[in-house]
């Protein structure tokens, strides 16, 4: 059950939902249908991102089989996972597959098979296969490589996790620039600019994010992924280095205000750390943030813990077992959180470091990179 509920987390909260409607004159429909061998019964889970779909649809897998139909405009990225009876997945089982208007999509899964997942009926899907072959398998292979063996208990030491960290951010570099040059081959592939959306939704990289906008067609800069980039890359600047923090108000732990312009004033630094109890990540980034907090604290350096938490209970928890002495506060909206869209987060954990008057002076400091930062400013 928990890996379910870590799957629908992947496809679910990290999605930037949207409420505007789709036109209905354009939207048509796409019908799924697949087999799951060796599995009779279990649900399939496919989540749709477009204009009008905000949660994963459930459905039920039947004596191995299931069906599925979704309103498509455009050709449009989904991702799909497959659970048994007990609801229990398997993280190397995440598929990616793209509906279309008026077509009938047909996959057969066999996750014991290399290939796991075929997929036919779709002319995007298609070309989705041949830029996986051709352009992401090399890059998916070693990341296969780097981090398939990786014992698990060592990701608890810090100086591992830093390593692996760099190492997938080095990995990510390298699949973002082949993204970006199949897009500026194919500009009005949806393949191109669907794939580019979802790695904006794992990473906000701004530089990425515009030039995938620029190298697209017209047409797709207003397709439901080119209005996205368009918000991201309009909101990015208002958390660039050197912009004014965006003000806000939120509750603490024990339910007092908190405003943000209040809480910098007369001090050097702050942190504004977006995090959840939830998020593993975060979890483990935690003591590099309580080694630095407890280091610069007296030379003036402080932290407000922003929690995309939906349970108090959870918030609580999370910030007494890792020791996270700081101001602490959330509105328990999750990726709702009104915080969290004001500064663009949909990634966590992500961190803004501002000074006395709130400018911004760096983000997304990880690891050492937050300690080094801080000697730096307050030599």
């Amino acid at each position: 059950m928990k890996k379910l509920i870590f799957f629908l987390t992947l496809i679910y909260c990290t999605c930037a939902c949207n409420s505007d409607k789709l036109e209905s004159a354009k939207t048509k429909t796409c019908t799924v249908t697949g087999t799951v061998k060796a599995l009779q019964s279990g649900e399939v889970y496919i989540q749709v991102y477009n204009r009008t779909q905000e949660k994963p649809n459930t459905i039920k897998i039947v004596n191995g089989k299931f069906s599925y139909s979704s309103k498509a405009s455009n050709h449009e990225l989904a991702i799909m996972i497959v659970a048994d009876a007990k609801k229990n997945v398997d993280r190397k089982n995440v598929m990616m597959f793209f509906v279309e208007p008026d077509s009938k999509i047909n996959i057969n899964i066999d996750t014991a098979t290399k290939e796991k997942y075929v997929v036919t009926g779709s002319k995007a899907n298609d070309e989705f296969i041949s830029f996986k072959k051709n352009s992401l398998a090399a890059i998916e292979e070693k990341e296969k490589q780097t981090f398939e063996n990786v014992n698990p208990m060592s990701i608890n030491n810090p100086a591992t996790m830093d390593s692996l960290m760099k190492l997938a951010e080095i990995i990510q570099q390298e699949r973002k620039k082949v993204v970006l040059d199949y897009i500026s081959k194919n500009k009005s592939s949806y393949v191109g600019i669907g794939y580019a959306f979802l790695l904006s939704i794992q990473n906000d990289d701004a530089k990425f994010i515009e030039t995938a906008y620029t190298s697209a067609s017209d047409t797709l800069k207003n397709s439901y992924y080119g209005t996205e980039f368009k918000k991201k890359i309009d909101a990015s600047s208002k958390t660039e280095i050197g912009a004014v923090a965006a003000d806000f108000t939120s509750t603490e732990i024990d339910g007092k205000g908190f405003k943000l312009s209040d809480f910098y004033k007369g001090k050097v630094l702050v942190l504004i750390d977006f995090w959840a109890s939830w998020c593993g990540p975060c979890r483990k980034e935690n003591p590099n943030v309580v080694k630095a907090y407890n280091q610069f604290h007296s030379k003036g350096f402080d932290i407000v813990g922003v929690s995309l938490d939906e349970e108090k209970h959870d918030w609580i928890g999370a910030v007494k077992k890792d020791k996270l002495t700081w101001n602490q506060v959330s509105d328990l909206k999750g990726w709702e959180s009104q915080v969290a869209r004001l500064y663009n987060v949909t990634a966590i954990p992500t961190n803004f470091l501002i000074d006395g008057n709130g400018k911004i002076l760096a983000s997304n400091l990880r690891g050492n990179d937050l300690e080094n930062k801080l000697q730096e400013l307050l030599k």
